[in-house]
């Protein structure tokens, strides 16, 4: 099944957004699901240089839930045709670091 994606995301309202005052108290709670490398002969994995750098491998980490999905993938792929994942989990301090990132330019082209 095609989903557009600018056609999936019309549907929400500003009523939808999470006020940042709310958005700060939610708590992550761990699944427990184990992070598993993406190494299969089928996914080609190719890291920004920018999280190779923040990392200092050229490893992607996923659940392992989800490595299963991407393999399922794989097997109705058509004959010569891989996977190639550029990101996957983020740590923690990964995903805190772009997020302050985006945030500090959100604020500065909000003054200007």
């Amino acid at each position: 099944m095609y989903v557009n994606a600018r056609s999936a995301f019309s549907s929400f309202s500003s009523a939808d957004i999470i006020p940042e005052s709310q958005l700060n108290r939610i708590r992550i709670k761990e699944c427990g699901e184990p992070l598993v490398e993406l190494n299969s002969s089928r996914i080609i994995v190719c890291k920004t240089a920018r999280r190779t750098k923040f990392d200092g491998d050229d490893k992607l980490y996923a659940r392992e839930g989800v490595r299963q999905r991407l393999e399922m993938v794989c097997d109705i792929l058509p004959s010569g045709l891989m996977l190639k994942i550029f990101d996957a989990y983020r740590p923690y301090e990964f995903q805190k670091a772009l997020f302050d990132e985006e945030y500090e330019k959100d604020k500065e082209s909000e003054s200007q």
